[in-house]
């Protein structure tokens, strides 16, 4: 019971940061990005894509934290862009790590153009489940991203804990 709590109130919390994007005076007159934070807030790394093509995907995470039991993964929808979740990423607390990928194809992640594959994209984004020993994964899919973190949780059941779909879309384009 106490895992389902901590695993629902994380899945809140990263819910309602998301939804609480404001705007920023600093660089962007929409909403605050990465460069919005204080250096060490957050960081852009790229790793290697999980499928034999080998793609560089993009992605902005926190640091790594000592304290944190969780690892939080978000599957964006589409169009993806890591920097919408740069508030949430900025308000998680010290228990807390996340990473959120630019999806194959999108913004600076490679290829060039989108990948339509869900199984591809699924696989392309398995290098984000690894976490340290004793760390939980909670994996959430939003909007899009729901069907591509359904089926890494349903291929990598070992390495996720929980998964939380928001305003998941499952319908044609």
């Amino acid at each position: 019971m106490r895992l389902i709590k901590s695993v629902l109130a994380t899945a809140l919390f990263v819910t309602l940061a998301a939804c609480a994007i404001g705007t920023a005076e600093e660089d962007n007159d929409r909403f605050p990005t990465s460069g919005s934070y204080p250096a060490g807030t957050m960081e852009r790394i790229d790793f290697t894509a999980g499928v034999p093509e080998h793609w560089r995907i993009s992605a902005l995470q926190t640091p790594t934290r000592a304290d944190a039991d969780w690892k939080v993964v978000i599957i964006t929808g589409t169009p993806s862009w890591s920097e919408y979740w740069a508030p949430t990423i900025a308000a998680l607390p010290q228990t807390r790590e996340m990473i959120v990928a630019d999806r194959p194809g999108f913004r600076t992640s490679e290829p060039l153009d989108a990948v339509r594959d869900l199984a591809k994209q699924a696989d392309a984004l398995a290098p984000m489940l690894a976490h340290r020993e004793g760390q939980r994964v909670l994996l959430v899919g939003q909007s899009f991203g729901a069907p591509v973190a359904t089926l890494m949780a349903q291929r990598h059941p070992d390495q996720v804990d929980a998964l939380v779909l928001v305003s998941a879309y499952f319908g044609d384009r």
